[in-house]
């Protein structure tokens, strides 16, 4: 962990994970085994990242996301180069192991990305993207019974003791 991050309360680093300088991890995160993690990134609060995950510099990840293993964040579509263009990732989205997520993309609130996509174009809200190059594919619900995750899922999260409706009621 280089000079200058910023780590929330009851953050869990795993080993061999690498955050460098001007990066700001929200609370209740979960940076995997060997991450690695650039200078002057944002990580919104109760985000998980799994073994192996790359964030290129300035890449913007919102609350309640999970990106799984291997899964890679770039900044430069013609390495080497002095022009970047960080990608973002919107609140309670999830991106499936081993997909690429190039320079300049907003992937949406609440998307879906399949494992091994390539993902080279913004994604909207709440839509299923899978493939190479990733594509829509339709709305997350029309895809999975397990939407919103948030509903599905309680282990260290803010609803855990009272469940994600209620929770989200009091929310507003």
């Amino acid at each position: 962990i280089y000079q200058g991050v910023q780590i929330g309360d009851n953050c869990h680093i795993s080993h061999h994970a690498i955050i460098r300088s001007h990066t700001a991890i929200g609370h209740s995160c979960s940076i995997g085994t060997q991450c690695d993690v650039q200078e002057s990134v944002v990580i919104g609060n109760y985000s998980r990242l799994h073994s192996g995950v790359f964030l290129a510099p300035g890449t913007t990840i919102g609350r309640y996301v999970w990106i799984g293993p291997r899964t890679t964040l770039t900044d430069d579509k013609h390495p080497p180069s002095t022009i970047s263009a960080a990608p973002v990732v919107d609140d309670e989205a999830v991106l499936g192991a081993a997909s690429t997520i190039l320079p300049g993309v907003h992937i949406g609130r609440g998307v879906l990305i399949g494992a091994g996509s390539v993902v080279t174009k913004s994604i909207d809200q709440y839509m299923v993207a899978y493939g190479n190059p990733a594509r829509p594919k339709g709305h997350v619900q029309t895809f999975s019974q397990h939407t919103p995750w948030m509903a599905h899922f309680t282990r260290g999260m803010p609803w855990e003791k009272i469940g994600y409706e209620a929770w989200k009621e009091r929310q507003t």
